[in-house]
C-alpha cells in the first residue's frame, strides 16, 4: 500500500501564470521565397524591468501546397521554429494579428506579448531580426510539393515532469523562418491552428 498509513506527503503547487493562445494564418505565399524568410513573428514584453517569460507549451502548424513546386519531392525543404532577437526596426508588413491574442480564462488579465505579425503574400520586413543559428523545432516538408498536399506538426511541450516548454525572453522573438529557398512555381499556405502560451517570472526553482 502505498503511501503507508500515517505517512505525510508534501504536494507543491506551483501556480503557471496566466495563459493564451493564438491562431493565425498566412495568405497564398509567393512562388520562390528567399531564403531565410520570416513568415511569423511574435514579440515578448519589452516593457522597461520586465522578468515576465513567455513560456510556449503548445504549438500546431500545418503546410498546405497550393500551387505545385517544381519538384513535388526535394531534400532539404522545410520550414523552422526560432527564437530571435532584434537590435534594429520593428517587425512589419504582413497582417497584425496581435489583437487576436485570446485569455486561456476569459477572467484573467491581459498578455503581455507586445507584438505578433504573421505573413499575406510574401515574407515579413524583418527590421534588425536576428535569428539563433539553430531552429527550436523544424517542418520536414521534402514531400509535400504537389497541389494540395498538406502536412500538420504538433509539439507537444508542457507534458508532465520537469518543464520542457520554450521561453522566449522579454523583447525576444518566437519567429518561423525557412533556412533554405523555397522551390521556384510552388505557393503555399501556413496556418497555426493552435499557439499556446502561458506567462510567469522567469526564476528557477529546484527541488
Amino acid at each position: 500500500m502505498w503511501p503507508p498509513p500515517g505517512e505525510v506527503e508534501l504536494c507543491l503547487n506551483v501556480n503557471r501564470g496566466p495563459g493564451f493562445v493564438l491562431a493565425a494564418q498566412t495568405g497564398t505565399i509567393a512562388a520562390a521565397l528567399a531564403q531565410d524568410s520570416v513568415v511569423f513573428a511574435m514579440r515578448a514584453d519589452t516593457t522597461a524591468g520586465s522578468v515576465n517569460g513567455v513560456f510556449i507549451d503548445r504549438m500546431r502548424l500545418a503546410f498546405t501546397t497550393i500551387v505545385a513546386f517544381t519538384t513535388p519531392i526535394t531534400a532539404a525543404r522545410r520550414i523552422g521554429i526560432y527564437r530571435a532577437t532584434n537590435a534594429g526596426a520593428e517587425v512589419s508588413g504582413g497582417t497584425d494579428v496581435t489583437a487576436s491574442i485570446r485569455k486561456k480564462d476569459s477572467a484573467g488579465g491581459s498578455s503581455t506579448v507586445a507584438k505578433a505579425f504573421i505573413a499575406t503574400t510574401g515574407a515579413l520586413t524583418a527590421g534588425g531580426l536576428a535569428r539563433e543559428a539553430s531552429p527550436l523545432a523544424q517542418l520536414d516538408l521534402v514531400n509535400v510539393g504537389t497541389a494540395g498536399a498538406r502536412a500538420e506538426f504538433i509539439y507537444e511541450l508542457g507534458g508532465g515532469g520537469y518543464p520542457q516548454e520554450w521561453c522566449i525572453n522579454p523583447a525576444e522573438y518566437l519567429v518561423v523562418s525557412n533556412p533554405v529557398a523555397m522551390d521556384a512555381a510552388g505557393t503555399f499556405q501556413l496556418s497555426i491552428g493552435e499557439l499556446s502560451w502561458y506567462e510567469q517570472r522567469r526564476l528557477a526553482l529546484d527541488l
